[in-house]
């Protein structure tokens, strides 16, 4: 039978279970299932409130800072558990409604400015398989004209931003011109949009302005969230190439009322280095 060097060092901290099955030959007990029926499984109690997070960052952080940072945004009335399932993965697990829905709607909840990124997790397995990667955000879509200000509409602009909770058709009126609001789900993978194009047939085409409410860390130069464009390649970017800005960020007395937390990061830029001023 063959030995993996793990096992052979006889220390249980260097077990990895996958890389043990690829090397031993299992006898007859170990490949007899225990089985569950799915039928049986919806007979149990329900694992509530479990999701999985990860923070939009590549930078090493505490889960004690983490945990101590969120406690103090969300101010749950029960206890909420943190439980590091992998580096820059958790397991949280809230024990009332009221403080899960706080956690998974009211975001983007933001830990030294950058997103932490929440998903429900079923908790089928240890380690969620379905790893977080969106934000959630409300955005503006500015100047629309009348005659497109319904909901299907105003669903397919905002889903050029991000994945589509819900639309608002309240028009807000402002000295600079009327915004519909949209709540959606940012893609972290994918660069931040500036504007969205409206095309009518035989017309020329629009381009309306995005802005976002409360906006994580994100970088001038590419227009990713999770860093600043002086973390980006070698950090040496002309102020002619930085093409996302403090101009898409909404007024923070336009946001949507409630809104916790008003800090946002914004990006450096060089002449706020000559002011002496930093993130």
């Amino acid at each position: 039978m063959a030995e993996s060097s793990a096992a052979r060092r006889g220390d249980p901290k260097d077990f990895d279970v996958q890389e043990l099955l690829k090397n031993l030959q299992l006898h007859e007990v170990e490949l007899n299932d225990v089985f569950l029926g799915k039928e049986e499984v919806r007979k149990w109690p329900e694992v509530k409130w479990l999701a999985a997070a990860t923070v939009l960052t590549e930078k090493t952080y505490s889960l004690e800072s983490l945990k101590k940072t969120m406690l103090a945004a969300w101010t749950p009335a029960r206890e909420v558990s943190f439980h590091a399932a992998e580096k820059n993965l958790i397991v949280l697990q809230a024990r009332c409604l009221g403080d899960w829905k706080r956690i998974m709607e009211e975001g983007p909840w933001l830990f030294r400015g950058c997103a932490l990124m929440v998903e429900p997790f079923d908790g089928v397995t240890m380690i969620p398989t379905v790893i977080p990667t969106k934000v959630q955000a409300w955005i503006q879509i500015h100047k629309l004209p009348p005659l497109f200000r319904n909901k299907e509409v105003l669903t397919q602009l905002a889903s050029r931003v991000g994945e589509v909770i819900s639309v608002d058709l309240v028009v807000i009126h402002t000295r600079t011109g009327d915004f519909h609001r949209a709540r959606v789900k940012l893609n972290s993978k994918q660069p931040l949009a500036r504007f969205v194009p409206l095309a009518l047939e035989g017309s020329e085409r629009m381009f309306l302005q995005v802005k976002y409410e409360k906006l994580p860390k994100y970088c001038s130069f590419c227009g990713f969230m999770g860093h600043s464009y002086l973390e980006c390649g070698t950090g040496e970017h002309a102020e002619a190439d930085l093409h996302f800005g403090d101009w898409m960020i909404a007024d923070e007395s336009l946001w949507k009322p409630g809104t916790p937390g008003a800090h946002i990061r914004r990006p450096v830029r060089s002449h706020d280095l000559e002011r002496g001023r930093s993130e």
